[in-house]
């Protein structure tokens, strides 16, 4: 029965629900039209000047799972693991592509079990006319089975919809 603690799913499905009913405008975005299943996983970036991004708001799952609150940190001051070079990426390839990313890996964390962590990526723009501003996305923490080894598992690709 424990077992089934450990047990990753793969959140590609509900991240593709989610995308699909997100409008192309910040401004638009009413989270009172998101299954509020999905609420505690959302995360929002705010891509600031210089190309950095900062954390806007993080789902309380995203903070139960991380024990951290991390609003308001820039992203290169937050450990991601073991690739988080390329995770720092994965969000610049979202606003330079324009497109919605997945992006998973395995993450070793002092005295707590590995974690493996899915998250999407979808640039929007603040408003009509506007640079791309933002970045909202969806955020999936599970535990890693015992014995998975944090490795240079990363994975990043387009998400379609």
């Amino acid at each position: 029965m424990l077992d089934l603690l450990y047990k990753t799913s793969d959140h590609r499905d509900e991240m593709k629900i989610f995308h699909q009913q997100v409008p192309a405008y910040f401004d638009d975005f009413n989270i009172r039209e998101i299954p509020p299943l999905m609420w505690s996983h959302i995360y929002v970036l705010d891509h600031a000047d210089g190309g950095r991004f900062r954390v806007h708001l993080t789902g309380t799952a995203i903070d139960s799972s991380l024990r951290a609150g991390l609003k308001g940190h820039y992203m290169d001051e937050i450990t991601h693991g073991p690739q988080s070079v390329n995770v720092l990426a994965g969000y610049s390839h979202c606003i330079e592509q324009n497109r919605t990313l997945y992006m998973c890996q395995t993450v070793a964390m002092e005295n707590r079990p590995k974690l493996v962590v899915q998250a999407s990526a979808q640039p929007l723009l603040a408003s009509e006319g506007s640079d791309i501003k933002h970045v909202l996305g969806l955020m999936f923490i599970d535990y890693a089975e015992p014995g998975t080894v944090a490795k240079n598992d990363f994975v990043e690709h387009g998400l379609e919809f």
